[in-house]
């Protein structure tokens, strides 16, 4: 029997071909304090400027860009898996429920181009 997790996506398909990279974060393991690599915030940006977490580890690769700005990335091995998890509602005393994500890991991950021009922020003069 096949698991959901066992699922591999159609990058191109599903997510398109230009990523913008918007930050950088330590991946820490759950109650640990020790970095085992790094999660990229990227945005889809054929898709609606979706936005995907991808884990890789090992030491920073690529640094985060200037305050609201972005760098276009591409990866080397980038692979995309879906999976159901239980998310607590305790703020407004209602039962968990049930949702479904993205879990994405690549080997590396590489600029593009040079940083992208500052994105426009509503309400930003």
């Amino acid at each position: 029997m096949v698991s959901l997790s066992d699922l591999c996506i159609d990058i191109k398909k599903q997510f398109g071909n230009v990523f913008w990279l918007a930050d950088v974060l330590p991946d820490k393991p759950f109650g640990q304090q020790e970095v085992v690599g790094y999660k990229y915030h990227i945005m889809a940006v054929e898709r609606k400027m979706l936005s995907l977490m991808v884990k890789i580890p090992g030491a920073m690769l690529i640094n985060p860009p200037e305050e609201n700005g972005y760098v276009t990335v591409e990866f080397e091995n980038l692979e995309v898996r879906p999976y159901v998890g239980e998310v607590s509602n305790k703020a407004d005393n209602k039962k968990p429920f049930v949702k479904a994500a993205f879990s994405a890991t690549a080997k590396t991950i590489k600029a593009v181009n040079n940083p992208g021009k500052p994105l426009k922020i509503a309400n930003q003069q």
